[in-house]
């Protein structure tokens, strides 16, 4: 496979590699079927055999299809041969539904259902096909009258099945609003906008169902994220029935996109900058660049639809328009019911479908390559590859087998061929959504090792015309990195992202290309990030392997690209010149004899100058030699770790009874894993779930002035390859994540009381007894139970923790962003502006840290909000009002990042 931009040489194994599960669901077992599924309902006939088939239940019978399941399986299956014909296998299909309708209805309606919400690509063709069922053809040539007679009889009673269709289809729609199913809803909002254009809706009642919906943005507040839901879906089903409302509705329409309008541009832009891609320090006298998101794209390709005079989208196809009725019949469309908005729920440990439909704004390719997301066309492409990678996700194959396959159901002319003049790329459309959607912030909609499985998927199907787009999406990446400001997170993300996919094949990439880059400063973004690719890449494989991918001028030490040394461990004491080797290898040797842990703590208070006194605490070298001979123990495997610290936790916990010897452990596993980020990350991790270690030890740790220890430390402070924020984010997320279990924990405790007060009040009412508000005031019974109170208790104490850790980290970041206002030394962030002023850049790790406090505050949003007034008094009381030049810039910026996450602007 290549990666070249279209020249001839391959570079890249071959398709080997890449295993991530099997698809889920019917059909098989195991994979190939498009099933399961978050509760969706995702459709379950399978495509294939998986793994798990066994031949089929070989030697059982049969068991029969019933009607619903046959007709259910006609509808989803609709449009998915090859040679599907939309004149004649509509019409075919139409009526073999009509026929089944009195005994196979339920599986009809269901099968619209799946088919509308689960298959957006096939909408068109899903609308001509209710056509047909809403208008009876008349009979063909070749038909005698008397089947023709038969024919009629049977269809008497079943005129309206498309009308009923459309009813059942309505019905759902509102039980998807009520229940917050955004995608289901917006997927069929746009359904019933492409039934306007074929006359099966009126008009009038689909403009009524917009306005119901945006109705939500004259709430008090805005309505919040259910008006970004519905602005989007409205935004999206305008598209697709402005053709026929422009001209009949012109002042409605334009009534729409006015309320559309008002939202959009009347939203926070400090806000809407902490979700940019780009966030570049820029020198006094440069304006930021504008940066539209998602939302200011959507608006803009209703502009240029309105400028259009509401002309069709060139990309769908509407096979209705060729659909020849039989004279004088007619069908009565159907008017659509207004629904509204449900009312807001907000729930910090209930995310639902958060990131449906939602897209980072990172452009990879030319507008003539791949539309643009402001046009009517690029939002249409992009908004349909969106949804089904969304909807797909149990599935990867079936997911790439589709995206490549779309050009079956849009119009003729969309992507280039050899048929065509058009210059736009399927594939480069593909890569360039996907890699967008991953890269969205704060978070993808769904975990990134899909999006890494669905591009290897795409390039095993179709290497020649895949990977060139990849290889193109990496090197615009890439040239981001440094002064155009690409988010830190979005480096990180992309650098994760790329491993894994090299992984699969082979681990084979033009690094050559990127020699040149090695006489940037080795804390450049660009250089780090090689970095940061490569030691992933050493962690999917092997030391040695990676170095044979990588060119000759990258191997040298000082290109710190890759370490001469393998990621082992380095036990210092196992040098016989050191001072402590004796003592070491005696304490080694008992660990391995399997002592107990009284032993262990007994042998050490027995070294030489292991206590000043009596009274005093253990000495910092005896610590640091028993912690590192501990970590030596385990050191084998991961397993060999997790036995060694579970025999000896008792030692741990005896050794570090306060925040010095805390800090003195951090300080033993730094040094004895100071070649592997991994492990490092990794024993920090169950030091925190055992207990050893409190998390206000590893953020002091991950701030601690002192630079990191390791083979490129003094290449890198921690912050531009990443290494520290990935440390302090896995201890936020254990102290969140325990603060969400206990908050769960009491929810259900509390559901449970609610459960057992209303059982009694029942049973009161069974034996003839009144039921008050009064009633039983006194009894101990109704007070919360002991499962609750534990569960509060727990609730308090986590919550305390978090407020300490993440009031903490927000004061560190800036203090090290502005140390002037912390009474600390160092330029901090005003660094980095004075050197833009003249002209220079530099000053990388600040820009790093600034990077990651505008990541911390976006990722931790939800936290942090409540803690707005408490930060206020303790933090930013710090930060004086009348700096002038670099310094207000600096204060200005760090401050402006806070203010959008908690929406004080």
């Amino acid at each position: 496979m290549s990666y070249n931009n279209g020249s001839s040489g391959g570079y890249g194994g071959g398709g080997y590699g890449g295993g991530y599960g099997g698809g889920y669901g019917a059909g098989g077992g195991g994979g190939g079927g498009r099933g399961g599924g978050k509760g969706r309902g995702r459709r379950d006939e399978g495509r294939g055999r998986g793994r798990g088939d066994r031949g089929g239940d070989v030697g059982r019978a049969a068991v029969p299809e019933s009607a619903t399941a046959r007709v259910r399986k006609m509808v989803v299956k609709f449009a998915d041969d090859e040679d599907f014909s939309v004149r004649n296998d509509t019409r075919r299909l139409a009526r073999v539904l009509r026929k089944s309708w009195r005994e196979g209805s339920a599986g009809i309606l269901e099968g619209f259902r799946i088919a509308v919400t689960q298959e957006p690509f096939k909408h068109s063709q899903l609308v001509a096909l209710l056509v047909h069922m809403s208008y009876r053809d008349p009979p063909e040539a070749d038909d005698d009258a008397q089947v023709g007679d038969k024919r009629k009889a049977e269809d008497e009673g079943d005129a309206e099945i498309g009308r009923e269709v459309i009813a059942d289809l309505a019905t759902a729609f509102r039980r998807w609003v009520e229940g917050r199913e955004w995608l289901n809803m917006r997927l069929c909002l746009q359904f019933f906008s492409l039934l306007v254009p074929a006359g099966l809706v009126t008009p009038a009642s689909i403009i009524d169902v917009y306005n119901g919906l945006l109705a939500v943005l004259k709430e008090v507040g805005g309505g919040g994220v259910r008006a970004e839901r519905a602005v989007r879906a409205v935004g999206e089903g305008l598209i697709r029935s402005a053709g026929t409302l422009g001209p009949a509705f012109p002042e409605e329409v334009d009534a729409v996109i006015g309320s559309i309008e008002s939202y959009i541009l009347g939203r926070h832009s400090t806000t809407l900058s902490l979700y940019a891609p780009f966030s570049p320090l820029l020198p006094a006298d440069k304006p930021a660049p504008a940066q539209p998101d998602s939302l200011a794209e959507l608006l803009s390709a209703l502009h240029a639809l309105r400028a259009a005079d509401y002309a069709a989208v060139d990309g769908l196809t509407r096979p209705w328009e060729a659909i020849e009725l039989p004279v004088g019949s007619e069908a009565e469309p159907f008017t659509l019911t207004p629904v509204g908005m449900p009312p807001e729920m907000y729930d910090v440990d209930d995310e639902g479908e958060s990131g449906e439909g939602q897209t980072g704004g990172l452009r990879f390719f030319p507008d003539d390559i791949v539309a643009p997301a402001d046009t009517v066309l690029g939002w249409t492409l992009r908004s349909l590859v969106v949804d089904t990678v969304y909807i797909f996700e149990v599935n990867r194959k079936e997911c790439a087998r589709l995206l490549l396959d779309l050009p079956r159901f849009l119009a003729p002319n969309t992507f280039k061929s050899a048929e065509t003049e058009s210059t736009l790329s399927l594939e480069s459309l593909v890569v360039s959504t996907i890699l967008g959607t991953l890269f969205n912030l704060p978070t993808p909609p769904q975990t990134p090792m899909y999006y890494a499985s669905v591009i290897t998927e795409l390039c095993k199907l179709s290497p020649n015309t895949v990977a060139p787009p990849v290889g193109k999406a990496v090197r615009r990446l890439f040239t981001n990195l440094g002064k155009d400001g690409l988010d830190v997170a979005i480096g990180k993300r992309a650098a994760d992202w790329f491993s894994i996919h090299l992984s699969n094949f082979g681990f084979q990439w033009m690094w050559k290309e990127w020699i040149p880059e090695l006489e940037l400063p080795a804390a450049h973004p660009r250089r780090a990030w090689m970095r940061r690719v490569v030691e992933l890449e050493v962690r999917l494989a092997y030391h040695d392997r990676i170095m044979q991918t990588l060119p000759e001028p990258m191997l040298a030490p000082d290109a710190a690209v890759i370490s001469a040394d393998a990621p082992e461990p380095v036990w210092a004491y196992e040098k016989p010149d050191h001072l402590l080797h004796a003592e070491a290898v005696e304490l080694l040797g008992f660990m391995r004899k399997k002592h107990a842990a009284s032993e262990i703590n007994a042998h050490i208070e027995t070294l030489l100058n292991a206590r000043a006194g009596p009274s005093e605490p253990i000495s910092a070298s005896i610590l640091l030699m028993a912690f590192e001979t501990l970590s030596h123990l385990g050191s084998r495997s991961f397993s060999h770790f997790l036995n060694a610290t579970e025999r000896y936790l008792d030692v741990l916990r005896s050794l570090t009874p306060d925040a010095t010897s805390r800090r003195i452990l951090l300080e033993a596993v730094w040094s004895y894993w100071r070649r592997s980020p991994q492990m490092r990350l990794v024993t920090a991790d169950k030091y925190l779930q055992y207990g050893v270690l409190e998390p206000l030890d590893v953020v002091d740790h991950v701030f601690a002035d002192s630079e990191s220890v390791g083979a490129l430390g003094e290449q890198g402070d921690g912050w531009t390859d990443g290494d520290k924020w990935e440390v302090l984010r896995m201890c936020l997320d254990k102290v969140v994540g325990k603060v969400t279990a206990n908050r769960r924990r009491l929810r259900d405790a509390d559901t449970a009381d609610e459960v057992a007060r209303a059982r009694r009040a029942a049973d009161k009412l069974e034996r003839g007894e009144t039921v008050g508000m009064d009633d039983d005031a006194d009894d101990d019974t109704l007070d919360r139970s002991r499962e609750a109170r534990d569960a509060q208790a727990s609730l308090d104490i986590q919550s305390t923790k978090l407020e300490k850790i993440l009031v903490a980290v927000t004061k560190r970041f800036a203090a090290e962003l502005l140390p002037w206002c912390f009474g600390a030394e160092g330029g901090g962030l005003k660094s980095a502006l004075a050197l833009l002023d003249v002209g220079e850049e530099g000053a990388w790790g600040v820009r790093a840290r600034w990077g990651w406090w505008r990541e911390f505050v976006r990722l931790y949003r939800p936290q942090l909000l409540p803690l707005a007034a408490v930060v206020e008094s303790q933090v930013w009381e710090s930060v004086p009002a009348g700096s002038t030049g670099v310094e207000a810039r600096a204060e200005a910026l760090v401050r402006a990042a806070w203010d959008a996450a908690i929406n004080a602007e």
